[in-house]
C-alpha cells in the first residue's frame, strides 16, 4: 500500500464569516486495501470523516473563516493521514487580506 494525496479544488476565497470546502483525494498506488485516519491540526480546519478505507477516497476538508475571524495574516494548517501504507502530512495555507480569505492546498512527495 502506498498512499498518494492531492488537493482537488475548489480554490478561491472565503469571507471571514463563511466556510469553504475543499476536497482531498487519497489514492492507493500499491497493493491491498488502504485504510487510515485523517486529522487536522488547526481549529479552523476540519475533515468530514476521521476514518477511511478504500483505494480511492475523497475527504471533504472545510476551512472556517468564522473561526479565523477578521485577523489579517497568513494561516497554515495540516491534514495528517495515518494509514496502513504510511503516514503523510498534507499542508494547506490560507491568507486573510482585505476582508477575504484566499487559500490553496498543495502536496509534495
Amino acid at each position: 500500500m502506498e498512499p498518494r494525496a492531492a488537493w482537488a479544488g475548489p480554490e478561491g476565497a472565503v469571507r471571514p464569516d463563511e466556510a469553504k470546502q475543499m476536497t482531498l483525494e487519497i489514492t492507493n498506488t500499491g497493493g491491498g486495501t488502504l485504510s487510515g485516519t485523517a486529522a487536522c491540526d488547526q481549529e479552523w480546519l476540519t475533515v468530514d470523516q476521521a476514518d477511511f478505507s478504500g483505494n480511492t477516497v475523497t475527504l471533504a476538508v472545510a476551512v472556517d473563516g468564522k473561526v479565523i475571524g477578521a485577523t489579517e495574516g497568513q494561516f497554515a494548517g495540516t491534514v495528517t493521514l495515518s494509514t496502513n501504507g504510511g503516514d503523510q502530512a498534507v499542508p494547506l495555507w490560507e491568507a486573510l487580506l482585505a476582508g477575504l480569505l484566499h487559500g490553496a492546498g498543495f502536496f509534495a512527495l
